[in-house]
């Protein structure tokens, strides 16, 4: 029976693991987020250097993982690959969109009055506190710009969650 497994890579490597990896026939994921920067979509790893890996443990040749080029470790207890619930990879499946990335608000809990960051847009470095969910890419926020109270609608990634 597959199980999923946690492979450990060197820095920048992960996309060259699971290609040399598919290429072995290994089932591999890496899950993304996406965020807006600078007026920029970028794409990054949600678990930098981490990519899950599926195989069965009795049938396949698994060992040939550690000599895979860009694979720094398996992730194992005495050498044993320790596996990943499978409920963990069904639910951050559950939180990819159509392009296989991950809204970080769908990870974060969010409730009313939660307070959030604005890190782009025309009110860069303001504090708002959340107020509903909009469209699929949108929340609508509090804003207290100028003295007044402003219901505004703002992209999801060009928010993030207050320290």
């Amino acid at each position: 029976m597959n199980r999923w497994y946690l492979i450990y890579s060197h820095f920048n490597q992960e996309y060259k693991v699971v290609y040399n990896l598919r290429k072995q026939r290994f089932e591999c994921l890496l899950f993304k987020i996406s965020s807006d920067k600078n007026s920029k979509k970028n794409t990054s790893l949600l678990f930098p250097r981490y990519i899950f890996t599926s195989f069965d443990i009795n049938k396949d040749n698994w060992q040939k993982i550690f000599y895979t080029r860009g694979v720094k470790n398996l992730i194992s207890s005495n050498t044993i690959p320790v596996p990943i619930p499978n409920k963990l990879i069904t639910n951050l499946k559950l939180l990819q969109n159509n392009s296989e990335t991950i809204n970080p608000f769908d990870i974060f809990s969010l409730y009313k009055g939660r307070k959030l960051k604005i890190i782009n847009g025309p009110f860069k470095g303001k504090e708002c506190s959340f107020l509903k969910m909009n469209l699929e890419d949108r929340v609508s926020v509090l804003l207290n710009f100028l003295g007044k109270i402003l219901t505004i609608s703002i992209p999801n990634e060009f928010l993030d969650i207050a320290a």
